[in-house]
């Protein structure tokens, strides 16, 4: 995947104190890449802050900033993330740094999404990095799978579609009618 850097002087940008901490750096990781990317250059409010990393070395120095420039620690953690949450002016920030894989690229982190319109990153205080196909697809709306995750396919459309993309008929149908589509219920159950 070719992508570019993008600059935007949009009224959103992550606290200092955040990009301090996180140390983004585009090309060797950690990365703030996702939901809170594309908020970020869509100006939209951010759930959380999603920051993935190339190794173990970089978790414990994250973790250490965390501490030493946040105050803050691990409030929760699972097999997928390990969570923080820091206040700052009565907003509260959400940090999640993904620990389930490790990345040796931003390409590699893109691949981890099902749609271009999560294939963003930032450094937080206004440039951005994606392909023209992402930038196209988000300044339309059009949400475009580019893999198939039978066991959150649904649930990640209809979330995406509240967020205002629309998806093409015949390849939401095509979607749709595969057998191996599962629907969750959110506690491991599923209805198929």
């Amino acid at each position: 995947m070719l992508f570019r850097s993008y600059s935007y002087q949009g009224n959103k940008k992550l606290p200092p104190q955040l990009i301090e901490a996180i140390k983004p750096n585009y090309k060797t990781g950690p990365w703030i890449a996702g939901g809170c990317a594309r908020c970020l250059w869509q100006d939209e409010p951010i759930n959380d802050v999603d920051i993935w990393i190339a190794n173990n070395h970089q978790l414990l120095e994250l973790t250490q900033r965390f501490n030493d420039v946040l105050g803050i620690s691990v409030t929760f953690s699972t097999d997928n993330a390990l969570t923080f949450d820091y206040y700052n002016n009565d907003q509260k920030w959400k940090l999640q740094i993904i620990i389930r894989n490790r990345f040796l690229s931003l390409e590699q982190v893109f691949s981890n999404f099902d749609f271009t319109v999560c294939q963003i990153a930032t450094d937080g205080q206004g440039k951005f990095y994606m392909s023209e196909q992402v930038a196209d697809d988000l300044h339309t709306r059009r949400l475009r799978a580019t893999k198939f995750n039978k066991d959150g396919f649904l649930e990640r459309w209809a979330k995406y579609t509240i967020y205002g993309f629309d998806m093409p008929k015949e390849e939401l149908k095509e979607y749709l009618s595969s057998e191996e589509l599962t629907w969750s219920l959110g506690d491991g159950r599923s209805l198929y």
